[in-house]
């Protein structure tokens, strides 16, 4: 319903791409930045966090379904910080 406030991947105001895929794709360019500023990452190191956050549009993309796209988010937000030694 227009003007109802929220919206809804299926009708409302917020589609996937709005929500999902473009914000990860910001992610991705803002990730690229950082491992360009941060020398002491290993090129294997930026192949494989820049692989998970790849992975992450591709799965939002297949419509992944929450519970294994969630994991997935959490496996790459762990190698993150892992790998820019921000480990928790």
């Amino acid at each position: 319903m227009a003007g109802s406030g929220g919206g809804s991947l299926n009708g409302g105001g917020d589609s996937l791409d709005a929500s999902v895929i473009q914000p990860l794709g910001e992610i991705q360019t803002d990730t690229v930045r950082l491992l360009n500023r941060a020398p002491w990452i290993t090129t294997d190191q930026r192949g494989a966090v820049l692989d998970k956050v790849a992975r992450l549009v591709v799965l939002a993309k297949a419509r992944t379904p929450a519970d294994d796209f969630l994991a997935a988010l959490n496996d790459a937000a762990s190698l993150v910080r892992a790998t820019f030694g921000a480990a928790a």
